[in-house]
């Protein structure tokens, strides 16, 4: 390819002593030499003509294509959009201030604050306007105020104090904690809606409230129905024995690879475990608290995993296979 665009050209040209040093660069697919960021002189073409580094008259086409391929061209034509780009935006925002000058706009009147801008931008050339303003969504105002709700089921008593949320129902109470986050959090319609607010939040801050929402639904779950998690063991030569003891709070497992020592787990507060009555080689945590089960079933996993083994071939184990809300 090298022969074909530019036939014999060697791949680095020295420079003569009769002509001052130049940097040598790319622009429409030519060999160029430039002593200076600001214009071009096309060399391997006999029209000699002057090649700007964001437009060309001559060698346009052969700019579109081959700028994606030539750093210092698409670089330069980067550059210019950019300066052009800013003395639209700051024409646009001077506009908006002689309008907001002009009138007297009260706090809370956003629609003609939204409409005195909207106005200015329209008076912009569309040639000049920002491409990034164009879309509707550019246009609108900050976000005052969010929120987001959470029904209470039947059966279920919850109390809210100082983010302090409480949540009784048939298997018993749960409660937690939101004094971390820059929230709002309070009951309405009677106690029957449970709602989260946050004030002049982003897009990223918005997201910690369906975080909230989804704790308290989980709150619910667990009261009226508990969590689950069901945990297969796996093994392909020594059995793995379990001895569930202490009512379903500790777990005892024993022939791990061959070996003789007894692992012994105790589960968190308000978590048990049990075997499977259908199923060989299970056994299920279950609790009310999701974080709590979650955990207890992590705690047996860890028990038992094989060190200082290639884990693509030993595969024994305890793993979880499935987990969620507790089925009636």
């Amino acid at each position: 390819m090298q022969g074909k665009l530019f036939g014999d050209l060697p791949r680095r040209r020295q420079p003569r002593s009769d002509r001052p040093v130049t940097t040598e660069s790319w622009c429409g697919g030519h060999r160029a030499r430039s002593a200076s960021l600001t214009s071009f002189e096309c060399s391997h073409r006999p029209c000699g003509l002057e090649l700007l580094p964001w437009t060309s008259v001559a060698c346009r086409s052969e700019v579109r294509s081959w700028s994606l391929e030539r750093p210092s061209c698409r670089s330069e034509i980067h550059a210019s959009y950019e300066t052009k780009r800013r003395e639209a935006t700051e024409e646009l925002l001077n506009l908006v201030v002689a309008a907001m000058r002009s009138v007297i706009i009260p706090t809370e009147d956003y629609k003609t604050l939204q409409q005195i801008f909207m106005n200015c931008f329209a008076s912009v050339a569309p040639a000049e306007r920002d491409p990034f303003l164009r879309s509707p969504s550019a246009l609108t105002m900050k976000t005052l105020l969010t929120e987001e709700t959470v029904k209470v089921p039947k059966g279920c008593k919850i109390t809210v104090k100082s983010k302090i949320v409480e949540v009784t129902g048939k298997h018993g109470s749960l409660k937690r904690d939101f004094k971390h986050l820059p929230i709002e959090l309070f009951l309405s319609n009677g106690g029957k809606k449970v709602v989260a607010r946050m004030y002049f939040a982003k897009s990223k801050q918005c997201s910690m409230l369906n975080t909230v929402c989804s704790h308290i639904a989980n709150l619910f779950e667990g009261v009226t129905k508990k969590f689950e998690y069901k945990m297969r063991l796996v093994y392909a030569h020594f059995p793995i024995n379990v001895n569930i003891i202490n009512g379903g709070k500790t777990i005892e497992i024993r022939n791990f690879l061959g070996e003789k020592v007894v692992r012994t787990v105790h589960m968190l507060p308000g978590t048990l475990v049990e075997k499977s009555s259908s199923t060989k080689d299970e056994i299920q945590v279950t609790s009310t608290d999701i974080e709590l089960a979650g955990r207890s079933a992590a705690l047996i996993h860890q028990s038992c995993l094989c060190k200082k083994k290639d884990i693509r071939k030993f595969l024994d184990g305890i793993y979880v296979s499935s987990h969620g809300v507790k089925e009636d």
